[in-house]
């Protein structure tokens, strides 16, 4: 349970570099945009070391290098693609300019042309201090406070609540669900789910349901109805977020 930011903000970046294809024997007749997007890569990996404050975490990672079909051709177009992750506003955009920056010099420098979209994703999902001290109250209250880690290091991965935590108060709980060897992350191929998991949160989701439906006393149904179709509710909101993840 976080009483802050627990997950970083997460945008998405997309390079098209164009050049001239030709005949592999001979480059110099054409511009080769591989040269130019392997320069790129090793370039955008220096923004996090020698651009972000040393004490502000931050992620740039190029997932996406797409280019050719032949061995004697020299392709016409390479395609980039990655992703860029923070959690102060500044930050996040410094992280923007500086891949533009480095993708439209780049490019120049080799002779390429450009298409550079930047394409803006979840905010920092920010936990709110008193609704993070009730979760994590109740949930010790099931599984014992001393299973209740408070404050762990925040997560580099982003979530889509990050939106509703804009709107209204709340806290976005992490129930440790992984198998007991450690793993890189939860969506490699390899990934078990610890399903005992389940009744302690399940139990947890009930109880925090049932509380915030009985803080409701203006409503007309009952609480326990309330409370009923509030759990039903986060139970599949969970599910649904697990099988994206698993996706």
């Amino acid at each position: 349970v976080h009483h802050g930011a627990c997950m970083a903000a997460a945008d998405m970046f997309e390079i098209q570099l164009t050049g001239v294809g030709g005949h592999a024997a001979m480059p110099h007749m054409g511009v080769d945009p591989i040269p130019c997007g392997a320069a790129l890569v090793q370039s955008i990996q220096t923004i996090v070391s020698r651009r972000v404050p040393a004490m502000q975490p931050a992620v740039v990672s190029v997932t996406i290098f797409e280019s050719g079909s032949a061995f004697n051709v020299t392709p016409d177009v390479v395609r980039l693609g990655g992703t860029a992750r923070s959690f102060c506003p500044e930050i996040r955009s410094l992280l923007q300019t500086s891949i533009q920056d480095l993708a439209e010099n780049t490019a120049r420098a080799y002779g390429c042309a450009i298409d550079f979209d930047w394409r803006p994703g979840y905010p920092p999902t920010v936990n709110h201090a008193n609704e993070a001290n009730r979760a994590a109250a109740i949930a010790g209250s099931i599984v014992g406070a001393d299973n209740i880690l408070t404050n762990p290091d925040p997560s580099m991965g982003a979530e889509d609540f990050a939106f509703m935590l804009q709107e209204k108060p709340g806290a976005y709980i992490w129930l440790g669900a992984g198998p007991a060897k450690k793993v890189p992350c939860c969506i490699i191929p390899n990934m078990t789910l610890t399903m005992r998991c389940s009744q302690p949160g399940r139990a947890s989701g009930r109880v925090l349901s049932r509380v915030n439906c009985q803080n409701k006393p203006r409503l007309k149904t009952s609480s326990r109805r309330l409370s009923s179709a509030c759990h039903r509710l986060v139970c599949a909101f969970a599910c649904l977020d697990l099988w994206l993840v698993l996706k």
